[in-house]
């Protein structure tokens, strides 16, 4: 089960579980995950603590960016992100988040950058393994958890190193090799468990958000071959059609707009999506559209599409028609007769609390074309 740690006769496997317990911020959650990472990646028990915070923030970026979830009142990555934010674009290529900060910012940006990063160092690494002490450290004042946590996870990993996952050492946390045996033989089921409970987390700060285990990562290239040759085919059969934004024809090479923007919605249903020019669809990025200007305009667009690929001969018609069935739950023909101001009600039943949720968690409400 995802929400089960995998046994072990030694390790104290329940104290690990615990560790997420009760957690009012993110960084448990990825400074464990950052370590998975380097283990299978690396293989080696001798990871430096500022490289895991580094790759912390590359996986929260995301997230906290590209998707605009809430990690909640309490989390630090915010801060970071705004600072990366306030400097540089970043874009979704290939290269890292904190690559593009260094060939992007200037000196005194990457120094600031640095010091926040550093600032999760001086906790995250110690709070993780707080609860394999608990009862050393309780009743002592704050400021001297960390330097204790690390006596004894010395102390521990001299004597009994299968009681305590690491210890520290110049600026490394040195993974005892009881665990590190544990960690790797049984990664995907750890990584599996990390994650579940990192949804509940997330899910819990966001309760209106759809889609929330899709976007605890980087987006990947999607496959839009069908929704664009569906479209394609409709272009050709009304031979043309008018742009819903400027009002002018839609170029031959068009290219596909998410209505409601993809980092909200995460999915290519067909009845989210519209064609448009490469430049507007790149003016639009993930901005909402504004709803006065546009919604009736793509409603109808959607309706006619949706009667046209119904009468047609299109060959792969009936995979695209089922995005609307699963969103009206009904079947084709009962979708192909409804009237008009029907298929447009249900669909704008579900556009518009889409529209507001996503503009309640920080996506750009209310674009418009603007004419150059």
């Amino acid at each position: 089960m995802m929400n089960d740690l995998p046994s072990h006769n030694t390790i104290p496997v329940e104290i690990l579980a615990s560790v997420f317990n009760n957690t009012t911020n993110s960084y448990k959650y990825y400074w464990f995950l950052s370590i998975l990472e380097s283990l299978q990646k690396k293989n080696t028990n001798e990871i430096s603590i500022e490289d895991l915070c580094v790759n912390m923030v590359e996986t929260v970026w995301y997230p906290l960016n590209f998707f605009k979830l809430s990690f909640g009142s309490q989390d630090h990555f915010r801060n970071i992100a705004d600072l990366i934010n306030s400097f540089i674009d970043p874009d979704n290529t290939k290269d890292s988040i904190i690559d593009q900060v260094n060939s992007k910012a200037d000196e005194i940006t990457r120094r600031q950058i640095k010091t926040e990063i550093r600032t999760l160092a001086r906790w995250v690494p110690y709070r993780f393994i707080r609860p394999f002490f608990r009862n050393e450290l309780r009743g002592l004042p704050d400021t001297q958890v960390n330097s204790r946590i690390t006596e004894l996870a010395a102390n521990w990993s001299r004597q009994h190193p299968e009681r305590v996952p690491y210890y520290f050492k110049d600026g490394k946390i040195i993974i005892n090799k009881p665990w590190m045996d544990y960690l790797i033989s049984h990664i995907g089921l750890i990584r599996g468990f990390t994650y579940w409970n990192l949804v509940n987390f997330v899910q819990k700060n966001n309760p209106n958000t759809m889609g929330i285990p899709g976007k605890l990562i980087k987006p990947e290239k999607r496959d839009l071959t069908l929704n664009t040759r569906s479209w394609d085919f409709y272009y050709r059969d009304k031979s043309g059609i008018n742009c819903i934004y400027s009002r002018l024809p839609v170029p031959e090479n068009f290219t596909l707009d998410h209505f409601v923007p993809w980092s909200y919605t995460i999915h290519d249903l067909n009845w989210n999506i519209l064609p448009v020019s490469k430049e507007i669809n790149s003016s639009k990025s993930n901005s909402l559209p504004s709803l006065e200007l546009y919604l009736n305009d793509f409603l109808s667009l959607q309706h006619d599409f949706y009667k046209s690929l119904y009468s047609s001969n299109f060959g792969s018609k009936d995979k695209i028609l089922e995005h609307y069935c699963l969103l009206f739950n009904e079947s084709a023909s009962t979708v192909y007769n409804m009237p008009q101001i029907h298929f447009q009600e249900k669909l704008a039943g579900t556009i518009k609390p889409m529209v507001q949720i996503a503009a309640n968690m920080g996506f750009s409400f209310g674009w418009s074309y603007q004419v150059k």
